[in-house]
């Protein structure tokens, strides 16, 4: 007899599954969220053989990876979050062939072996799309220089900030993250402001900061006596926190640069700027500025993961994209190669940092946020001794908008939206 269920999340149907052979009493949504957890790691894998047990509650955890070197598909999703704040989900079919559930008063297992997995290209969305980030760039933590009280003071005010009104109505969700666009160090010469800067900044949430971090590398971050395709030790550790960040990564093959899903809009982390080659840095050789080839992971990343599905797409990096940002960093070429790789998609936004102030601005048509530095830096010849807080970038994107405002200890100091097209329910090619 083959018994059908469907699971829902939060009043959307999830998943069906087609049971058959239930070999004792009990009822099979006591592992239906695990099933989903591991069928969704294993995806867009097919012929999936595993074994599952324990008892879970019917939502999809965030999953991490354990396992071998990042960029392979090999290891094992061995730590859940409890947070459970994304409700995306795979659609896919499962077969189950043998279920054999134990009592649930002596000790709880549910075997299960999975015979075949057919996973359907493509995302669907449980809930509307409502995504909610902050971003900000260049904390460049040097704590004889000028100290981290300004930042401090602002990280506050992102911590305070859901809850109260926000520029177009409403109130301010809670973000899902904070996207940090480089420059997290002024120097790598002194290890103690890397050390610091983790004590403000975690990918997990659990720092000064209550919300994860989602932060990539500047030029600050480098060191400009080390070779091309070299890591400092700072960039090292961000592959290292790549692993542990609340979202399923997709990575390069160093695992540096990445990319997520946050409901159907796509973000992609591209660190010091989008190009192939080392550049320049103020007309003189720069073997050290080099951009680990972030060019060729953003072209394979919109392909495989947005496709012609027409979703939205957030991308940010370190460098500006005019003027000083531009001039003295990378080149004319470099812009063009990216327009280029960028056309074919939705891009909703452009994210960059670099220059330590808040712009908005359009380049090749699309919008382009500078986001600010947490802070003003304490200048001794200026007359200020102690850094002061700055602001930074409030970004919303709902099923028919993308909302920007920029927030300040004063309030709002600027607020704009605009329209986003709707992507595909279903999409059959990515």
């Amino acid at each position: 007899m083959v018994v059908p269920l469907v699971v829902h999340l939060e009043g959307e149907p999830l998943l069906r599954l087609d049971v058959f052979r239930m070999m004792a009493t009990g009822h099979p949504e006591h592992v239906a969220g695990q099933l989903v957890a591991e069928l969704y790691s294993r995806a867009p894998r097919a012929g999936v053989t595993g074994r599952l047990w324990g008892r879970v509650s019917v939502t999809r955890p965030q999953l991490h990876r354990d396992g071998p070197a990042p960029g392979t598909d090999k290891g094992r999703y061995v730590r859940e979050d409890p947070r459970n704040t994304d409700y995306r989900r795979r659609r896919f079919c499962a077969r189950i062939r043998h279920m054999r559930p134990h009592s649930s008063r002596g000790p709880m297992r549910f075997h299960l072996l999975l015979l075949a997995a057919a996973v359907l290209a493509g995302w669907t969305q449980a809930t509307p799309r409502d995504v909610t980030f902050f971003a900000i760039g260049d904390p460049q933590i040097n704590i004889p220089r000028w100290g981290i009280a300004g930042t401090e003071h602002t990280i506050a005010l992102m911590n305070g900030l859901p809850g109260t009104p926000a520029p177009f109505g409403g109130v301010v969700n809670e973000p899902r993250g904070v996207l940090i666009a480089g420059d997290l160090v002024d120097a790598v010469s002194n290890p103690t402001n890397w050390a610091l800067y983790k004590q403000l900044f975690d990918p997990n949430g659990v720092a000064r900061l209550r919300f994860p971090a989602f932060e990539g590398a500047g030029n600050h971050d480098l060191d400009t006596k080390q070779a091309v395709g070299t890591f400092t030790y700072v960039q090292q550790d961000l592959i290292a926190r790549n692993l542990t960040r609340p979202a399923t990564l997709h990575l390069d093959k160093h695992g540096y640069h990445y990319s997520w899903d946050w409901d159907d809009v796509h973000f992609v982390c591209l660190n010091v700027f989008p190009g192939s080659v080392s550049r320049a840095v103020y007309d003189r050789e720069a073997p050290w500025n080099d951009p680990k080839d972030a060019l060729a992971f953003l072209t394979s990343d919109l392909k495989a993961q947005v496709g012609k599905s027409g979703r939205p797409v957030v991308v940010y990096w370190h460098y500006g994209l005019r003027g000083w940002g531009l001039e003295k960093w990378w080149l004319p070429a470099d812009l063009d190669a990216l327009a280029a790789a960028l056309k074919p998609y939705n891009i909703a936004l452009i994210v960059h940092g670099h220059e330590h102030r808040y712009e908005h601005y359009t380049w090749s048509g699309m919008d382009v946020v500078m986001a600010p530095s947490p802070q003003y830096d304490a200048d001794p010849a200026q007359g200020t001794t102690q850094s002061r807080p700055k602001g930074f970038v409030v970004g919303r994107l709902t099923e028919r908008e993308l909302q920007i405002g920029y927030r300040t200890p004063d309030g709002w100091e600027d607020a704009w939206r605009k329209p986003l097209g709707r992507s595909a329910r279903t999409r059959g090619s990515r």
